[in-house]
């Protein structure tokens, strides 16, 4: 079986299910309807694992959702699956083995649907390689899916202990067509999971736990009874001043349920008293990860992070507070009226290099680009020309790790690291200097007046193209229209500092920082990948971000919709040209003249 890829996302090529359904549908997270019954069962920040995880279809989702601070392992026992898996979601775990209630060498059965290839002792096909869930380690797990053919009892075997230690939430395949080939038993896994303390109903709706094909949700029954015990009992000891014993009862209860926000806020709470002002402030931010409609979340996470010198991000969340409850008041010491009115001292590191030209702070708009190495150097010097001719007033920083020679209206601010240019691309974007930044890859061309882009950031907080709509599903590539349905361009984006584009900026780090240098290019698993995989997460709904897509038409005008362009008229409207032609821009630029 060979690798084919469709709009990115890696497909076996002559798979009968899977590589018809999600060009068809349009997304590798394709089975929505079963998603949305188990999303809810993982918590942000959480540990899940996708046993039976094919390309990823589930892996990419479950990663989404628990998040950058999250960790998702895959297990895939099939060698051109498993090498999709590890293609589309590289930001997950992902093992080339089975699993079973030992360490063992099975045969594998292949379907021509794959995901119906299965485990067997008697069948005679490929071997794979078995292990026990038992032979990892883990501080924390959350969720566990098991869609494994059959093998699900020989699954839940292998891994007991972790069962017992952790109670992870779970959903389990059952269906009786492949256990009659495995010799399977529904009544087995169900009396196995009820030795544990499970409770288990159907996940989809108008089922029943007899239902010949269905997927079992799995919820320890301690869980249930416990957590709310757990957290009175939190309270209880806080008030009669039992800080230690507070912090371990609250603890049991995220334990047993980590989506309960007032048990993470009261646990800060608690930590603040004793002094752990660091850690009291990650509690609160996982409180408004999990709600953040409760005002009092951010006016609590307003006072800390005063008390942390972060004064403005303390503004930023005590205003966030001060909108979800217009009547709030809050007199102790005047803090609030200190924090809106911004008097408490700005703590906030800016760009440490050595600049060769002194910043002009009074510029609160500006672009930024990178070039590293000669050729992106004469690239951005090209750049350059195009942008001072259109733009003369508005300043240019550039972060390259070449020599440069003075250039009107630009500060050079050298690098020295060695990073992955995408690495780095995505570095630079918190050092730079202005309130307001537009970044440009050093192949656009600007030939028009950019400052409206600018205004745009009164409304929102980032400005951002689509790509063109292109089918890659096999060459040579298709042009079908000017926008995708969802994905951006990291070429040419604008955005102003406030508190969620430092968080959208360390998110987008934390992802490109996980990844291997070797695997990082333009055009696959580039910084612009990691980009799409934070915006699909629900990152940006849930952190309140105020997004505007920008007209790529107009400011991000790439190779594939030129043609068009110029063919509907619409070319002469264009002040963004992003494309790497430089033999064949001055022609298109004389055109636009015309």
């Amino acid at each position: 079986m060979a690798i084919k890829f469709w709009n990115g996302i890696a497909l076996i090529e002559n798979d009968t299910y899977r590589t018809q359904l999600i060009p068809k549908l349009g997304r590798l997270d394709h089975d929505q309807s079963l998603l949305k019954e188990i999303l809810p069962h993982i918590p942000r920040g959480g540990v899940a694992i996708d046993v039976g995880a094919n390309i990823g279809d589930h892996t990419i989702a479950y990663l989404n959702k628990v998040g950058i601070t999250g960790r998702v392992l895959g297990f895939e026992p099939l060698p051109e699956a498993y090498e999709c898996l590890t293609l589309n979601v590289p930001g997950a775990e992902s093992y080339n083995y089975a699993l079973s209630d030992q360490e063992e060498t099975l045969n594998f059965v292949i379907r021509p649907n794959t995901g119906e290839s299965f485990c067997s002792y008697s069948e005679n096909s490929q071997t794979i390689r078995a292990v026990p869930l038992d032979s990892f380690e883990f501080t924390q797990l959350d969720f566990i899916k098991f869609d494994v053919e059959g093998w699900e009892l020989k699954a839940l075997k292998g891994a007991e202990e972790t069962i017992y230690k952790h109670q992870p939430r779970m959903v389990i395949e059952i269906n009786e067509k492949v256990f009659k080939r495995t010799l399977g038993n529904r009544q087995e896994i169900y009396d196995f999971l009820k030795r544990h303390d499970y409770e288990l109903q159907p996940i989809q709706p108008k089922t029943s736990l007899n239902t010949e094909r269905i997927d079992v949700l799995a919820v320890p029954e301690k869980a249930q009874y416990f957590c709310g015990f757990q957290h009175k009992l939190g309270e209880a000891y806080t008030a009669n001043s039992q800080l230690d014993q507070a912090i371990i009862a609250y603890r049991r209860g995220i334990g047993l349920n980590p989506t309960i926000s007032s048990s993470h806020h009261n646990l800060g709470e608690v930590l603040e008293k004793q002094g752990h002002l660091e850690s009291a402030i990650a509690f609160y931010r996982k409180a408004i990860d999990l709600n953040r409609d409760h005002h009092q979340y951010h006016i609590t996470l307003a006072k800390a992070l005063a008390r942390k010198g972060m004064a403005a991000e303390a503004v930023a969340e005590y205003r966030l507070g001060l909108s979800l409850n217009p009547n709030f008041q809050w007199s102790e010491d005047n803090f609030g009226e200190a924090l809106l009115e911004g008097l408490y001292k700005d703590h906030s590191k800016g760009f440490q290099g050595n600049p060769s030209q002194k910043n002009d702070t009074s510029h609160d708009c500006g672009v930024i680009y990178l070039a590293i190495g000669e050729k992106f150097k004469q690239e951005f010097i090209n750049a350059y020309k195009f942008f001072k001719k259109s733009n003369p007033t508005i300043p240019i920083s550039l972060f390259t790790d070449c020599p440069m020679g003075e250039l009107d209206g630009c500060t050079v601010y050298p690098l020295n690291d060695k990073k992955n240019p995408h690495k780095l691309k995505v570095d630079i974007l918190k050092k730079s200097p202005y309130q307001k930044t537009l970044f440009l890859d050093t192949d656009t061309l600007v030939v028009g007046d950019i400052s409206d882009i600018f205004s745009f950031l009164d409304d929102c907080d980032l400005c951002i193209a689509k790509t063109p709509h292109i089918d890659y599903s096999k060459p040579p590539y298709k042009y079908l229209g000017y926008e995708s349905h969802n994905t951006m361009n990291t070429g040419v984006f604008a955005f102003k500092k406030c508190q969620f584009i430092t968080k959208m900026i360390d998110g987008w780090i934390t992802l490109v920082s996980k990844q291997n240098d070797s695997t990082m290019r333009a055009g696959h698993f580039g910084d612009q990948y990691y980009f799409n995989q934070l915006l699909q997460s629900g990152f940006f709904e849930q952190e309140g971000g105020k997004v505007k897509v920008i007209d790529n038409k107009i400011y991000n005008v790439r190779p594939q919709p030129l043609p068009h362009l110029i063919k509907d008229g619409l070319f002469n409207q264009a002040k963004i040209i992003h494309l790497r032609l430089p033999a064949f821009v001055p022609s298109l630029i004389s055109l636009k003249k015309k």
